[in-house]
């Protein structure tokens, strides 16, 4: 679970930041869902960096939500 409080959040940016350009699509996933507890608008900006990257549908579909 993350909490989103300003401390726990800069962490889980911090950890989460290379996983987004992973070569596998299922951690980029998990990335970008972690980013998505974030309410902050650079976790979108770093969540739209797998955009470069092949998506399967489950990726996709959690970038567009």
């Amino acid at each position: 679970m993350i909490v989103a409080s300003a401390g726990s959040a800069l962490t889980v940016t911090l950890s989460v930041v290379p996983r987004v350009t992973d070569a596998h699509p299922r951690v980029r996933l998990e990335a970008v869902r972690a980013l998505s507890r974030i309410p902050e608008p650079r976790a979108c900006e770093l969540a739209l960096r797998a955009l470069g990257l092949p998506r399967d549908r489950f990726l996709d579909f959690c970038l567009w939500q």
